[in-house]
């Protein structure tokens, strides 16, 4: 009956001529070759309509996922997806599964929309007969699927690309968990992204003013770094990069929280900043020799920490003469002060920058922002789905005198009233193992330990500490060729299973039981892993001839470059 219903919506009238396709499909079991007719520029709106009056039982996906705390002992029913041997007949099922088909064909639609050639389309249908969710087994949406055209946000402002994605993901979660979630504190964070859009695109715009040329290099990822560089322009006979940062901190009524909280991150920032653009460093063997490198800073008003940036840069100066270069947002452009104000300056730059490098900045950042919001979102979701009640999301923790000490992600209790603190941890961006040990896990677990009688209390825990982290170990980029698809996979995988193997160790260590949950905030993607000690496999089916790395793919082998326990990112 299922693959009857998928066949006749497979049926769509020719335009001109049959182009026969023959896709594999991956089941439960083993593969099913399906023949049949992909048309360029098919009507798709035929087969969204055929979705009324169709009655039908959802397709069955099987999950694998390992539970990560002893209270899941089933895994039956995952997010969307209805528990073997459960039908579902008319009623709030029924229209659940019915706008959920219709969403996929929407996708399905906006790919053919994108890629007149049929394959991108005719793949979502295979991931729709398989049972899968839209992005596949091993890749994210198509990149043919990304928007191209600016969109609004509930914010008002403009998304585009992966960011326009990510927030419709992230409005439907929200939308659907109305009266089950309170999602208010987590979503409550993309000011913070646009006012970082602002000031990386505005000092980017302002240092390469009069330049000979601007490269065509703009957000260029360091590889195996959380580094990106804005851009890279040639001047008066140097060739200039330029790295921004806006000064992160949570906002707090002591301003004495948010100066602490900034100056220890804008040390860290500025010291991984000197070790990545020295001569002969990491960013110089991604992008090429370098003249002068700009860093542009945005102390967010702050005399203390403005003053603290400047000793560092005359220390900078005297390591690497004539290498750095310190520009300060305040002084080359004037800041917003509302945050109505910074969303109508981010507008007005998108609009004017729609059609160069300065919107990839932008929408950088905004995307960079919403992938921790969504699996926040996710984390949240799984654990409700699975009985659990969710206590907290996204409140930011501080001591009695209004100092920060940490934000607490996700707070749970399971049916069997033991409460976990959960953590969310992207990390899709390839890094060292340690590294990612270090930046993103002790870290938290050091706070979590010296701070736990008062996670313990009754208005957090209400019992003993236990720390769960719902890691997002990604999907390969879809624009990058099978072997490094491949390579991404295996290298994620690695990160998985050591992971996993670091709970006994660090349990045991700090004094409460800590796990790991791998969980994908990919819009498209079922947040569960098929199978939790690794990530989706690569098709068995592509070919490797004639397959070359993507320019933008960062292929390197692990290694630690000897900056020993240096850190990375927001914490």
């Amino acid at each position: 009956m299922i693959a009857a219903f998928v066949l006749s919506l497979l049926v769509v009238s020719a335009r001109a001529g049959d182009n026969i396709k023959v896709v594999k499909f991956m089941g439960a079991d083993a593969p099913v070759r399906l023949g049949f007719t992909v048309i360029p520029g098919a009507e798709i709106g035929r087969m969204r309509d055929a979705l009324n009056p169709v009655p039908f039982i959802a397709p069955l996906a099987e999950l694998s996922a390992i539970p990560s705390v002893p209270q899941m002992a089933s895994m039956e029913g995952q997010i969307g997806i209805p528990s073997p041997g459960v039908s579902l007949g008319a009623g709030a099922a029924h229209e659940n599964i019915r706008e959920a088909l219709g969403g996929r064909i929407d996708a399905v639609e906006k790919i053919a929309q994108a890629d007149p050639s049929g394959l991108g389309s005719a793949a979502e249908f295979g991931r729709l007969y398989a049972g899968q969710r839209g992005g596949g087994s091993f890749v994210s949406a198509p990149k043919q699927a990304e928007s191209t055209e600016l969109r609004l946000n509930g914010d008002g402002v403009f998304v585009v690309g992966r960011a326009d994605a990510y927030d419709q993901e992230a409005t439907r979660i929200v939308a659907k968990r109305k009266g089950q979630i309170d999602y208010s504190e987590a979503t409550d964070v993309m000011d913070d992204a646009y006012a970082e859009g602002f000031a990386r695109a505005t000092i980017m715009k302002r240092a390469s003013q009069g330049s000979d040329e601007i490269e065509d290099s703009h957000s260029a990822h360091i590889p195996m770094t959380l580094a990106w560089i804005d851009g890279i322009f040639k001047k008066g006979g140097k060739r200039i990069a330029v790295f921004t940062s806006r000064v992160y901190f949570h906002h707090a009524k002591n301003p004495q929280s948010e100066i602490a909280e900034g100056l220890r991150r804008v040390e860290h920032t500025i010291k991984d900043a000197a070790w990545l653009f020295r001569p002969n460093g990491k960013a110089e063997a991604k992008v090429g020799e370098l003249d002068e490198v700009v860093l542009g800073f945005d102390t967010r008003g702050y005399k203390e920490i403005k003053d603290f940036v400047k000793t560092q840069e005359a220390k900078l100066n005297e390591a690497f003469p004539g290498r750095f270069r310190f520009v300060y947002l305040d002084e080359v452009a004037a800041v917003p002060k509302t945050i109505a104000d910074m969303r109508k300056a981010v507008n007005e730059l998108i609009l004017e920058h729609k059609n160069d490098g300065l919107l990839d900045i932008i929408e950088g950042v905004i995307y960079s922002r919403y992938t921790g919001l969504l699996l926040e979102l996710k984390t949240a979701e799984y654990y409700f789905d699975k009985g659990y009640k969710i206590l907290q999301g996204g409140r930011e923790l501080f001591d009695a005198d209004g100092m920060y000490i940490t934000e607490l992600d996700v707070v749970v209790r399971s049916p069997q009233g033991v409460s976990y603190l959960i953590e969310a941890k992207s990390a899709r961006v390839p890094l060292t193992r340690q590294d990612v040990l270090d930046g993103k896990i002790l870290y938290k677990l050091d706070t979590y330990k010296k701070n736990r009688k008062r996670l313990e209390q009754s208005d957090i825990l209400g019992g003993p500490l236990n720390v769960v982290f719902s890691v997002d170990v990604g999907v390969p980029p879809a624009d990058v060729p099978v072997d490094g698809r491949e390579e991404y996979v295996k290298r994620q995988r690695k990160l998985m299973t050591f992971l996993r193997a670091q709970e006994k160790e660090l349990s045991k260590k700090y004094g409460f039981p800590v796990s790991f949950l791998f969980l994908y905030s990919v819009p498209g993607h079922d947040p569960v892993s098929p199978d939790e000690v690794s990530p989706p496999s690569p098709s068995k089916g592509s070919s490797r001839v004639d397959a070359r790395r993507s320019r933008t793919w960062d292929d390197e082998p692990e290694e630690d470059w000897g900056r020993g326990r240096r850190r990375h990112g927001r914490r």
